[in-house]
């Protein structure tokens, strides 16, 4: 859903973050939803008129049997391929110019990887999280949840981190925000 209003709406959030998500319009029904988190959808066309996607922070783990590990990868090329269609030319200042990725390790031992792209200003603006052995659960959640694993790395602290960082140009007066777009 985070998706979803991101590229619809991307005046009215400052960033977005996403868990064990398909990439944005993979999917318009059971059956395709299904083929979209196993990771076998047909790439997603982007909308006409496409504008740039807020920033976008995503987690995805490696052992995850519901939503493939792939569908990361999908959902940072999509938000790149809105991102290229919005840029204005090669001199803009937020136009993505680098990325670079590292390895860690949490507190209680499973590894991950972040990759983050970074503006010509040195902004950043996408993030992927993969995280080594983390199957269809919140990284870093209560134990004994559903769909919640213990383990590290905390996906709500790097997901607060990332998205406290991002603010709108201007505030949007609620006003202007009407149910069902």
């Amino acid at each position: 859903m985070a998706l979803v209003l991101g590229a619809t709406h991307p005046d009215v959030y400052a960033a977005v973050g996403v868990h064990s998500a398909p990439p944005y319009r993979s999917a318009a029904g059971r059956s395709t939803a299904l083929r979209a988190m196993a990771g076998r959808p047909s790439r997603p066309r982007l909308p006409a008129g496409a504008s740039r996607m807020p920033p976008t922070v995503i987690f995805q783990g490696s052992a995850d049997s519901t939503v493939s590990a792939v569908n990361a990868e999908r959902v940072a090329e999509q938000w790149l391929a809105f991102h290229h269609a919005a840029a204005s030319g090669p001199r803009e200042p937020d136009r993505i110019t680098r990325s670079r990725t590292t390895a860690g390790r949490s507190s209680d031992g499973r590894r991950y990887t972040v990759t983050r792209w970074y503006t010509a200003r040195g902004r950043k603006r996408l993030e992927i999280w993969h995280v080594v052995g983390l199957g269809h659960a919140w990284s870093g959640g209560l134990g004994g949840g559903s769909f919640s694993d213990p383990r590290g790395p905390r996906a709500s602290t790097e997901m607060w981190r990332f998205l406290s960082a991002h603010r709108l140009a201007a505030e949007v007066p609620l006003a202007s925000i009407r149910p069902g777009g």
